[in-house]
């Protein structure tokens, strides 16, 4: 069992190395890693960040955050307050709530949630809000995952992966200048190709 194992090892790494070495080749990338560039490595969010960001206050009508986002092609919004500071976010997903009212549980299903402090009472509570919801505030995920402009790009992947959101607003002293959306890390790969 174990010396067989040891034996597979070895022919994983080359493969892996392997496909790698493909990869590279299929961007003209010769003989460097793809992410392993100084360059790459000490890349902060400032750097990667789209500056533009359409942003909305929380007496916004849904109405018109809908209209906003389907003009410009974004799937989500900042909610701010005068000062530019990020209170939440308003997504398609949210918007989708908006117009499909959750199923509503049975009285055992409440009991029981509320027995064992089940997480699936606050979605149902969140969903209908975001049913009833008619302005910006009513209807924002709160609070909105951010990450700091002096944040380095792993970071940020890493808190895009762990929350499963397609964008992350980026703030410096708390204040809303950017954002940065997955396509930003398409795009820093096939710009890392030719560093």
């Amino acid at each position: 069992g174990g010396a067989g194992e040891d034996l597979r090892e070895p022919q994983r790494q080359r493969l892996q190395v392997l496909e790698r070495k493909q990869a590279e080749d299929a961007l003209g990338v010769k003989d460097r890693p793809f992410f392993n560039s100084m360059e790459v490595i000490n890349m902060r969010a400032k750097d990667i960040m789209q500056r533009q960001v359409f942003s909305v206050l929380i007496d916004t009508p849904i109405k018109e955050i809908a209209a906003l986002m389907l003009k410009h092609n974004i799937s989500g919004l900042p909610v701010v307050n005068d000062f530019n500071t990020v209170l939440g976010v308003v997504s398609e997903y949210d918007l989708m709530r908006k117009e499909i009212q959750p199923n509503e549980p049975n009285i055992w299903k409440v009991c029981l949630w509320g027995i064992i402090g089940d997480s699936k009472l606050q979605d149902y509570q969140d969903s209908l809000r975001k049913c009833m919801a008619n302005t910006a505030g009513d209807i924002m995920t709160s609070p909105a995952v951010t990450v700091d402009e002096m944040d380095d790009i792993e970071t940020v992947g890493n808190v895009m992966f762990e929350k499963k959101i397609k964008r992350v607003f980026v703030t410096r002293n708390g204040v809303l200048v950017g954002v940065i959306s997955r396509s930003a890390f398409t795009k820093l790969l096939l710009d890392g190709s030719s560093m």
